[in-house]
């Protein structure tokens, strides 16, 4: 065979030139737009948000709660500049390799500085939601001041219309003219909020309560239902009664929502060092410097007995625990405390009915000092504290983070340039 035969058989087997092109351009725009679907989320109106509140703001963190009409994901990047939002904040309730879909949705920021301003925005079921004007949110911390009252927190329980706990649902509680606290139920259906840090709207300070001070308190669960409950402050430390949801209360004044009296409290006694009669905060010890940002925290009480613990911080951390048959209640923190003063707040009733308070201050070192002496006397137990944990915040990009490098532009990329070529040789 000739080379000229070569060749004329080799040209009646070439694929026409146009095919070739157009089935280039359809593999290159088909992966083009898998990977523009798979990355780049879309933009959505803040009017797709049913509620967008700032909650349980400090001058070190701040918390976001919004709520959406279906259950879906959501996180948020937040920052110092509205074009510098690298920081992630998740649900509380989300694990580090799973999202969960709500319709109640929380997200703390933390690590913030005080009295400054921070833009964050919210990826709401891979949409990007800014404000009306499509720019990114934004809050501003307090400064950094905190309370050193005693208040004890506010606490009651919430169960479903079939008297089951209700978990997971969403507690807000609002003074007048204050930022909202909010917290969620646990499994139990009890709920907890610190009272120590009520932050003024208008003057960024915070709000010294009354006794006659009233509020709202709206609980949203995640079937859609809600509950509303008017309360007056001296009605908070319990609630008078387990709330069902769906139902609305009136706790203000001395008359709950049924018209019977509630039993008033015993006058409250601080003691000193000298006449504890049975209530006392073992450690730390008083004025202890200590090494362990999760330091032990163990007192003693009447057996069985309620104890609530307030530990005053720039953040205000509230708990309640209880002692065990032989008066010895224990409590270990979640979260590590930061470096300075601190101030222990406890708070039970002692053998007469009546309620007692006991302080105790005592400071955490920065990392890398020295101290001597011994600051706690045991290794430190476990217990059930309050306060929520935060998933640390990380580098953002405006789509789900996923751990390692994203090699998928890549890979596109390179088999577009591959099939490129292909049908380069093929056409030539």
């Amino acid at each position: 065979m000739s080379y000229s035969d070569l060749y004329l058989n080799r040209q009646k087997r070439r694929i026409p030139t146009v095919v070739t092109l157009l089935a280039v351009v359809f593999v290159i725009g088909l992966f083009s737009k898998m990977l523009g679907d798979s990355t780049m989320p879309s933009k959505a109106s803040v009017n797709s948000l049913k509620r967008l509140t700032v909650v349980n703001l400090s001058a070190n963190q701040a918390g976001i709660y919004w709520q959406t009409d279906r259950r879906e994901t959501g996180w948020v990047l937040y920052g110092e500049t509205n074009m510098g939002m690298t920081k992630i904040a998740y649900d509380e309730r989300d694990a580090s390799n799973k999202k969960g879909s709500y319709l109640n949705h929380y997200v703390t920021l933390k690590n913030l500085l005080p009295g400054k301003t921070y833009y964050y925005s919210i990826i709401a079921d891979n949409k990007l939601v800014n404000d009306q004007s499509k720019k990114p949110f934004s809050l501003k911390t307090v400064n950094g001041l905190y309370s050193s009252s005693n208040l004890k927190p506010a606490y009651g329980k919430i169960v479903k219309s079939n008297n089951l706990p209700l978990s997971d649902a969403a507690v807000l509680l609002t003074f007048k003219n204050s930022h909202p606290l909010f917290t969620l139920t646990k499994l139990t259906g009890e709920w907890l909020i610190p009272l120590n840090n009520v932050i003024e709207k208008d003057t960024g300070k915070i709000k010294s309560l009354e006794k006659n001070e009233t509020g709202l308190i709206e609980i949203f669960s995640e079937d859609g239902e809600k509950t509303n409950v008017e309360f007056s402050f001296e009605n908070l430390a319990p609630l008078p009664s387990t709330l069902i949801i769906g139902k609305d209360y009136q706790f203000v004044g001395n008359k709950d929502v049924l018209g019977e009296s509630i039993v008033s409290q015993a006058p409250s006694v601080t003691l000193n060092p000298t006449d504890k009669g049975g209530v006392e905060i073992i450690y730390p010890k008083e004025n202890a410097v200590i090494p362990d940002a999760n330091p032990l925290i163990k007192g003693s009480a009447l057996p069985n007995s309620e104890v609530f613990i307030t530990i005053h911080s720039p953040v205000a951390y509230s708990f309640r625990v209880q002692a065990d048959d032989q008066g010895i209640w224990r409590l270990n923190l979640s979260e590590k405390l930061s470096p300075g003063e601190h101030t222990i707040i406890l708070t039970t009733k002692d053998r007469n009915g009546k309620e007692v308070t006991v302080s105790r201050k005592f400071a955490i070192t920065k990392s890398g000092e020295q101290v001597l002496g011994v600051a706690t006397g045991e290794a430190t137990p476990t217990s059930l504290p309050t306060v929520p944990t935060t998933v640390t915040a990380s580098p953002a990009l405006t789509q789900a983070p996923t751990s390692g490098s994203n090699m998928l532009p890549l890979a596109i990329t390179s088999g577009s340039l591959i099939i490129l070529g292909l049908g380069i040789m093929l056409a030539f």
